[in-house]
Order: structure tokens, then C-alpha cells, then sequence
């Protein structure tokens, strides 16, 4: 409304103030005033007057545009100078405009980078060709590209930041791009700090887990290996460890880990007191805090702990303590030498965690040796119960072997009703003496582990009958019926250990005879199914109507030295070894073993044992292994022996075989007896232990054919009182044929004679 009536109003005064000039023009030239020509001035009058007030509109209002677009210019400097965010625009690769946060971001005045090529804020021209291609391709499929980037400060600093570039116009890109940058760094640092703890524990943890499983005899070789990987990840010179001797101050430099151009320390620092040498190292090591020291440089002159580390041209240190138990074990020390070395909070506490594993290392290292030591101490102990108890094996079977001889030779000279009885009960004193000693031998080896199961081809028929005949006098003696019923569906050929399964069925029925005064005792043999096919599993049962045991006392009856009745009035002898030996061969042979018992009703052992399969058992024709006569040659024998009443009994038991004897007190007698050449031997009986030479010795010379080659092949028996198990077999890898356990019995050397008479 306002702006009709100023045009109209515009109009009019214009169409006046020429109507009053053309007055005033024909007033002076004295023109006549007439209506009609007031119209024309009217009419351009009342035109120049709207042109006038349109003009004067444009005018005002371009003004007022002006004013505003110089405001919003003004503005949009005010917004640009103070975001927090790199603001510029490029045209052909050229800054055109820059804010002022990209100038102190990048360290240039806005002279400098205006006009100034782009390339300038790059560190290298792979930076800043990636940029570019990369950011091309994102505008060309977008309309916008966003990059992650490196700039180059003017100090030389490299800054991260995430460059966003758009172009003016998307048609037309000569107009030039526009682009911000965000500063990174502080990001991407925290990144790559957690990316390197991340690392860093990773590696500790993989050091730590490394020693689960490394064997104590490596473990002073892991430690140095995990110095190096840490030093190597973290840049340090020189890492080492120091063990504390006790609860003192003194320590010890006991591993070191050096780079190529350090000079290692580890036999210089040994026996350090720490109180006097480092005070501050000791102060904090007692506080159970690590020794950080960025710059040795500034402690003060007088402390001895600068002197010390400046000695070892240490710049830096860092040393975590080692606590095992709130004692301290120890410390990890962390060298930058000739350079500064800074560590962080989280390098601390992840080094801290190492050191704990470490000490765990060092006290499980120092468990195992002491295990080792303490092994190898009962190892020692177990070595010497077993040669003290060969050597009471050896000294108590000789006069032994003296006793039974003497008995038996008086046996064979004839003795009257009543010294007959005397010699039956003497024998047996003997052999019940005997027994026993085998007993604690053979329980001490099973104990020590060297008791050895010895498998082999057996007939199972063969076991049980050698069992039923040993046995059956007694039995029908004692007036008790001995049974022994074996299944149909048993293997006869079996393979296994048929001396240790002897033993067992010995101690079972020995016991059964023994407590029991009638009634039976019977032997039960029986298939099991077996859940392998290529084994036989054999249940064995031995019952017996005697007196029982206690239930309570069942649990304990295996034990050694363990018997039912251990009161000084008992009835039946014994060491109480019998079932605990039986007890331990079915282990052994891998077994087990129940036992089932009521008193004044009878005991029954139960007990299986699992045997190879002999897939082609062998038959043998047994007529043609037991000869219609037995025959025996009359030998011309050399008997070694150094005691008197052994000779006199071996050589007496061989005359009583028409052999013709002669003795040596030992080897060196022997091989001289034997190089003479004046009698050719036919057997040699051979003690082990003997003075000046033995018969392992004069065994190997005479092999050698030191006592000439006519006897380098003669039969070599063993006649010792070592029962120990492996002794046979040590006896006859050295060159021995056969081997005579004393006491020896006339009935054992009857055997060796009809062996070598074929």
C-alpha cells in the first residue's frame, strides 16, 4: 500500500515539476499558457516521476543486499576462524582460501599457504597422490570423499587427520573443491597405545604361558629368551635378573640379556649388597616399588646409586621387584643405556605382571630341583637298600648253603630213625629260612620297581600240575583233599609270565595249607570275555575251609608284615609277606585281586589276569620229551669256590655222580688251572664272589680264550648266593650257561648234570 502510494505520489510530482517548468519556460519566451500545452509535460512528467521512484528503489534495495551479504561474509569469518576444524578451498591444486585453525594446525600463515600449492602439507607424494586419487574416485561416485590421511606441520611433525572434500559445482570441478580436516592424532595415538598394550600383554602372557610347559632344565634358558623378546619389543638395551640370597641384601646376577653393542655386566655384579651399593634401589625394593629413573643424570652426586648405574653407562633404568609369599625373591631390571628410555603407567603394571610370573618360574624351578634332589636322594637310599640287601642275600644264603650241604651229605651217609627225623626238621628250618629271605627280597624289588615281568609262551595244564604236585604231599598229609578244576574252554597255550603266576598260585595254597587242618582246598581256573580280542583274561580262584579272617582285618591283610594274629601267642608262623607279594605280581602283571573270607568257614581269593593269545600253540609229542633212563655222564669238573664248607658240599654232590672234581680257591687259581693243560675239564661251577678275581671276570677271560682255546666254549654254571632279580640275567649275558642258586640243593645240581649229559 505504502509502496502504490509512493509511486503514484512520485508520479504526480514528477508530472508537477515539469508542468511548472514548461510554465516557466513560456513565461519567459512569452508563450501563450493555453490547457493543451500543460498535457505533454503532464504526461513525461508523471513518467520521469515513477522511473525516478523505481530507480530509487533498486537503489535501496541493492544497498540493503550489500549490507547484508558484507554481514553474513563477516559472519561466516567469525564461524570459520573459530571452528575447531581445518576450513579451506582448493582450485587446481592450489589453495585458495584457508581458515585460521588450518593454519595452526598445519604451523603455516595463511600467506604462506594462499596461493601456495597443496602439496605443501604433505610429508611425501605418496600421501599426497593417494589422497588424491582416492578422494577423486569418492567424489566421482558420491559427490563427496572422505580420506584418512598424514600432514606434514612446518616443524616437521607428522599430524593425523580425516580430510572430507567437495567439489563447488559436481559439474563443473575447475570452480574448485571445498575442504575440512579434523586433527586425529591425539585418537590415533590413544589407538596405537592401546594397540601396543594390547601387544604388549599379549606377549608377556605368551612368555608367561611358554613356561607351563618348559622342562626345569630349560628353564634358566627360557628366562634369558624372554628377556631378549621383551627388550626386543620394547627397545632396551640391556635386561637381567637378580635372586636375592635369603632374607638379606646381597644378590646375585644370575640371568642377562644385552643388545649387539652393550657390554654385558653379569660376572662383574655378583655378591652386591645392595644397602650400601644402590640405598635408594634397596629403599624401594623393601616398599615393593619399582625402580623407575627416566634420567640417571639428575639424581644427585652423592647418591651411590648414580655412580653405579653411570658406571654402566645406564641413561634411563627401570626395575620391578619379585615377591614370592610377601618375601622378596628378587628383581627384573630394565636398562636404556646411552639413549633415554620413557616408560608409561600401563608398561609398568604389564612389566609388573611379568615379573610375578617370573617369580612363580623361579620358585617352581627351585621345587622341581629340590623334587630332583630328593629323587635322586631316595634313588641313592633305594640303591643302597638293594645292595645291602644283596649283599645280606649273599651273606646269609653262604653259611646257609653250608648248613643244607652238611645236612644233606650227612643224608647220604646214612643216619638212623631218629637222626632222620632230626635232619627232616632241620631241612625244613632251612628252607622255611630260605623262603623268607626270597619273600623280603622279592617284596623289595617290587617296592623299588625293579621286579620285571618276563612274558613268554607257556602251557597253562603245565603251571597247574608243577602247583598240584608241589603241593600234594602236604596236603595229604594234613589229610585235606587238593582240587584242581580248570575249565573246559581255557587256552592251553597262553603267553606270559608263568614263573610270577607260580609264585602267586605257591603263596595262595602255601597260605590255604597252612590255615586250614581239613577239609579241601580247591584250585578254580576259568575264562573271562575279554574286551580285547587278541587277549585272555583267566579267572583264578583259590578256597580253602580253614579258619577265615575278620572282616575288619580284610582290608589290612595285604599288607607287608601284616598277619591276622600278631600276638606273641600265635599259632602259625610266618612274616606276612605271602599276600602282599601276591597282591603286587597281579598288579604287576596287570591284573586284580579279591578276597572273600568268614571265620570258622574257609577264605576264598579271587583274582583274573589277562594273558596274549597264541594264535599256533606248538604240540609237542610229551613222550619224546621225558627220556625212558636218565643218564648221566661222569664229568671231570672245576669247581671255583672260595669257602671251604661250599666246596666240600658241591664237590661231595658231584662225586655222588661219579664226576670227577678239583677246586679253586678263586679265578686267578682257576685260570691257572686251566692253562696248564694237565686235565681237560668238561663243566666249570663258577661263585661269582670270590677274592682276587671274581666269576664274572675269569668268566669273560676264559670267553676270550685266556684259559685257551680247547675251554673258550666250556659250560660255565653260576654258583651264587646273589638272588637278586636281574642277577641271572646279568650272569648269563656274561658268557655263563646256566645258574645255581644257594642253598644249593643236590636235586638242583642232579638237573645241571642230566642237562649236559645229552
Amino acid at each position: 500500500m505504502h509502496s502504490a502510494f509512493r509511486f503514484f505520489f512520485s508520479a504526480i510530482c514528477g508530472a508537477v515539476v515539469l508542468c511548472l517548468l514548461s510554465v516557466a519556460q513560456r513565461y519567459l519566451v512569452g508563450w501563450p499558457l493555453l490547457p493543451q500545452s500543460f498535457v505533454v509535460p503532464f504526461v513525461f512528467g508523471s513518467i520521469t516521476g515513477a522511473v525516478f521512484y523505481l530507480y530509487t528503489l533498486f537503489v535501496r534495495r541493492q544497498r540493503k543486499t550489500e549490507e547484508l551479504l558484507h554481514a553474513k561474509e563477516a559472519q561466516l569469518k567469525i564461524v570459520l576462524s573459530a571452528a575447531p576444524i581445518g576450513i579451506g578451498m582448493v582450485v587446481d591444486r592450489v589453495f585458495h582460501e584457508v581458515n585460521d585453525f588450518f593454519c595452526e594446525m598445519t604451523g603455516y600463515s595463511r600467506t604462506e599457504l594462499v596461493g601456495g600449492s597443496s602439496r605443501l602439507v604433505y610429508p611425501s607424494d605418496e600421501d599426497y597422490n593417494y589422497v588424491s586419487e582416492y578422494k577423486y574416485s569418492q567424489i566421482k561416485e558420491k559427490g563427496a570423499g572422505t580420506v584418512e590421511t598424514r600432514l606434514k606441520r612446518k616443524d616437521g611433525e607428522i599430524i593425523h587427520v580425516i580430510l572430507s572434500s567437495k567439489p563447488l559445482d559436481r559439474e563443473d570441478w575447475s570452480k574448485g573443491v571445498s575442504f575440512t580436516a579434523l586433527n586425529i592424532s591425539k585418537r590415533k595415538d590413544a589407538e596405537n597405545s592401546l594397540s601396543r598394550r594390547i601387544v604388549f600383554e599379549n606377549l608377556v602372557s605368551n612368555v608367561a604361558s611358554d613356561f607351563l610347559n618348559i622342562s626345569v632344565g630349560r628353564i634358566d634358558e627360557g628366562l634369558t629368551e624372554a628377556l631378549k623378546v621383551i627388550c626386543c619389543f620394547t627397545g632396551v638395551s640391556r635386561a637381567y635378573i637378580f635372586l636375592m640370597r635369603g632374607n638379606s641384601s646381597v644378590c646375585d646376577n644370575t640371568h642377562e640379556w644385552c643388545a649387539d653393542n652393550i657390554r654385558p655386566q653379569i660376572h662383574e655384579l655378583q655378591n652386591l649388597d645392595l644397602m650400601k651399593l644402590a640405598p635408594l634401589l634397596w629403599g624401594n625394593l623393601c616398599k615393593n616399588e619399582p625402580y623407575y629413573i627416566p634420567d640417571v643424570s639428575a639424581l644427585p652426586e652423592n647418591l651411590p646409586d648414580k655412580e653405579i648405574l653411570q658406571a654402566q653407562d645406564i641413561w634411563s633404568v627401570l626395575i620391578e621387584p619379585m615377591y614370592l609369599n610377601d618375601q622378596l625373591v628378587g628383581f627384573i631390571g630394565f636398562d636404556s643405556v646411552f639413549s633415554h628410555r620413557k616408560w608409561s603407567e600401563e608398561d609398568i603394571g604389564i612389566l609388573s605382571l611379568f615379573c610375578k610370573n617370573v617369580a612363580l618360574v623361579l620358585e617352581r624351578k627351585k621345587t622341581e630341583e629340590m623334587l630332583i634332589a630328593a629323587k635322586f636322594e631316595a634313588e641313592t637310599a633305594n640303591t643302597a637298600k638293594s645292595e645291602f640287601l644283596a649283599n645280606m642275600s649273599h651273606e646269609v644264603r653262604t653259611p646257609l648253603n653250608g648248613i643244607m650241604g652238611m645236612l644233606q651229605l650227612m643224608h647220604m651217609s646214612g643216619l638212623s630213625p631218629k637222626q632222620e627225623e632230626q635232619y627232616v626238621f632241620a631241612m625244613e628250618s632251612c628252607k622255611r629260612l630260605t623262603r623268607l629271605l626270597s619273600d623280603v627280597l622279592d617284596i623289595t624289588m617290587i617296592e623299588s620297581g625293579h621286579l620285571q615281568i618276563v612274558n613268554a609262551e607257556f602251557d597253562m595244564s603245565n603251571v597247574l600240575s608243577s602247583v598240584h604236585a608241589l603241593f600234594k604231599p602236604v596236603a595229604v598229609q594234613k589229610n585235606i583233599d587238593l582240587r584242581v578244576d580248570v575249565s573246559g574252554n581255557v587256552p592251553e597255550k597262553l603267553f606270559g609270565d608263568s614263573n610270577r603266576l607260580h609264585q602267586i598260585f605257591n603263596n595262595l595254597i602255601g597260605n590255604a595249607l597252612k590255615f586250614t587242618d581239613s577239609g579241601t582246598i580247591r584250585v578254580e581256573v576259568s575264562p573271562l570275555k575279554s574286551r580285547d580280542s587278541g587277549k585272555n583274561q583267566i579267572l583264578f580262584s583259590v578256597s580253602d575251609s580253614g579258619i577265615g579272617i575278620e572282616e575288619s582285618k580284610l582290608e589290612s591283610i595285604f599288607n607287608s608284615f601284616t598277619q591276622v594274629d600278631a600276638s606273641r601267642t600265635r599259632n602259625y608262623e610266618g612274616a606276612g609277606l605271602g599276600l602282599a607279594i601276591v597282591k603286587k605280581l597281579t598288579e604287576l602283571m596287570g591284573g586284580n585281586l579279591s578276597i572273600l573270607s568268614e571265620v570258622n568257614v574257609g577264605t576264598t581269593v579271587h583274582f583274573s589276569l589277562v594273558f596274549e593269545v597264541v594264535d599256533e600253540p606248538l604240540r609237542v609229542d610229551k613222550s619224546t620229551c621225558v627220556p625212558d633212563s636218565i643218564f648221566i655222564r661222569k664229568f671231570k669238573v672245576l669247581v671255583a669256590e672260595d669257602e671251604k664248607v661250599n666246596q666240600l658240599t658241591l664237590k661231595h654232590f658231584l662225586e655222588q655222580y661219579g664226576c670227577s672234581v678239583s677246586v679253586a680257591g678263586d679265578g686267578c687259581e682257576l685260570m691257572d688251572m686251566l692253562r696248564a693243560e694237565k686235565t681237560v675239564f668238561d663243566l666249570i661251577f663258577m661263585d661269582i664272589q670270590m677274592p682276587r678275581m671274581g666269576g664274572l671276570e675269569a668268566t669273560s677271560l676264559i670267553r676270550a680264550g685266556e684259559g685257551g682255546e680247547i675251554v673258550k666254549d666250556i659250560p660255565i654254571i653260576a654258583c651264587t648266593a646273589y638272588a637278586m632279580s636281574g642277577d641271572k640275567d646279568e650272569f648269563l649275558s656274561a658268557g655263563m650257561n646256566d645258574y645255581l642258586s644257594k642253598p644249593t640243593q643236590i636235586g638242583d645240581v642232579e638237573q645241571i648234570l642230566i642237562k649236559y649229559s645229552d
